[in-house]
């Protein structure tokens, strides 16, 4: 009896052969996607990896919203590192942040119907009022009567897209104080690393990558090349994006470096923004060197009561002046100088002109010219308009010449409305890490508001992605404030 039960006694599973499984599995799939990417041709082995590696992203960013926000967020800092060091300048990798963006808008539309996970009412604010208006007068620009080609527009409707998609995961994304957190550590780390990577391009010299692609074309190479030197782009797009974005992340740190945290926060806050002006002084961008001083003055008239506001308004003071007429004549104290001094500078003499010569052109055309109609975009997809080939060298001379002054108007009033809200919940909120926080997003989102008089500053990667986040960590920030859990003064 005993044996025969015995012999019914299933036996029992080698648990080593069992995890090995998986594993041999896949390594025989990454020998075969191996395999295929050295025996395919080049863009159907990059598509073939794109399924491969793609699709799990997109996955769960359709099930994980938040992951699918903080993956785009990682993404966007290495899309152009990415070119260059594949050698391959037109790789469609900002396409990948596009989808990652759209996938997880829809999985927060499905979790919104299926499980109601979206807060009722999440649109009844003033910054959504115009944000919506914004948009709709970007749409209404496709019948603009001024255009001569649509191709423009269609391009910039991507973008539209993406920001739509954006603000939209990012009022599902930002529902408590951990998330933004997070994401803002990201971020900062991130910048971190590119202030580090651009120094490094600064004391060893541009890496083969970053030298091949600096010098493909004698445009590039003209305006990287100055003084006998490289200006330093980092991983970003090129130098104006770097030294920018630079400027706006050492505004951030030197904020929240004055806020309520242990004393390791506060040295790692205060060695990464040296690190930051370090790297925007290497970008030779002197859009970048108004945004410091610009960003650092609204700080100290929000908190002008505060003593160490004023150890900070005496130490950036003192280091303005050194550096205006210290006797230091290097390139990028040069080129810092001629950034407060605009009419020594020929190239600022250059622009002035163009904007004069551009107002009557701006008064008689109400809604502009249409989107995509001025500069190097113009000469490619409107090469027959007026405008194509006309530098606007300005984010609000394109808005105007491309929109009209309605739609400059619309687009101040728009920033306007974002930076009263934040003042005006910084003064409401009683909680220091919520007050700091907001001190922080509004200085930095005030230099770009000045950068964009100069450059084209917002919609740069990942500048634009972070400036987008922006307005609705404004509009959040308020619900996590210990005093006051109410926000009803920018409710419609």
């Amino acid at each position: 009896m005993l044996l025969k039960k015995s012999a019914t006694v299933p036996k029992k599973k080698d648990a080593g052969s069992s995890h090995l499984r998986p594993l041999i599995g896949a390594a025989l799939i990454s020998c075969a996607v191996a395999w295929l990417m050295g025996h395919l041709d080049y863009k159907l082995s990059w598509a073939f990896a794109a399924v491969f590696v793609g699709l799990p992203f997109v996955f769960f960013a359709f099930t994980f919203p938040r992951f699918g926000l903080l993956t785009a967020l990682g993404l966007s800092y290495f899309i152009f590192f990415i070119k260059r060091i594949v050698y391959n300048y037109e790789l469609p990798v900002g396409l990948v942040v596009e989808v990652l963006l759209i996938t997880s808008a829809v999985g927060v539309l499905v979790r919104s119907f299926l499980h109601d996970e979206m807060k009722p009412g999440w649109y009844k604010n003033k910054i959504t009022v115009m944000v919506v208006l914004w948009i709709a007068y970007l749409l209404l620009q496709a019948v603009n009567p001024n255009m001569t080609s649509m191709s423009g527009w269609q391009l910039a409707f991507r973008g539209i897209i993406s920001f739509i998609a954006t603000y939209y995961i990012s009022f599902y994304a930002f529902n408590s104080l951990q998330f933004v957190r997070s994401f803002t550590w990201l971020w900062v780390g991130l910048a971190a690393f590119a202030a580090a990577y651009g120094i490094y391009q600064e004391v060893a010299g541009l890496p083969p990558w970053d030298l091949k692609w600096v010098t493909s074309s004698p445009t590039l190479f003209a305006l990287n090349f100055i003084q006998g030197k490289f200006r330093k782009f980092s991983i970003l797009g090129n130098v104006s994006a770097q030294g920018i974005f630079m400027a706006y992340a050492a505004i951030f740190c030197l904020v929240m470096m004055m806020g309520p945290f242990k004393t390791k926060i506060r040295i790692y806050m205060a060695i990464s923004a040296v690190l930051m002006l370090l790297a925007m002084a290497f970008s030779g961008t002197r859009t970048a060197y108004a945004q410091v001083p610009a960003g650092i003055a609204l700080y100290v008239l929000m908190t002008i009561n505060n003593r160490r506001t004023l150890m900070l308004a005496m130490g950036a003071m003192a280091v303005f002046i050194f550096i205006l007429f210290g006797p230091i004549y290097t390139p990028q104290i040069i080129r810092i100088r001629s950034a407060f001094f605009p009419s020594e500078d020929s190239s600022m003499q250059v622009r002035d002109k163009n904007r004069s010569r551009i107002q009557p052109y701006i008064w008689t055309h109400p809604i502009g010219g249409g989107i995509g109609t001025s500069g190097e975009h113009g000469r490619e997809h409107a090469p027959n308009h007026e405008l194509a080939g006309f530098p606007p060298d300005s984010g609000y001379l394109e808005v105007a010449v491309e929109m009209g002054w309605l739609g400059l108007l619309l687009n101040l009033s728009v920033k306007f409305v974002i930076l009263f809200t934040g003042v005006h919940f910084f003064y409401r909120c009683k909680d220091p890490e919520v007050k700091i926080l907001y001190a922080a997003y509004i200085c930095s989102f005030f230099s770009i508001t000045v950068a964009h008089f100069a450059q084209v500053a917002t919609g740069q990667l990942p500048n634009g992605m972070i400036y987008n986040c922006t307005y609705v960590i404004l509009i959040k920030l308020i619900e996590f404030d210990r005093s006051d859990q109410s926000s009803s003064y920018f409710s419609s």
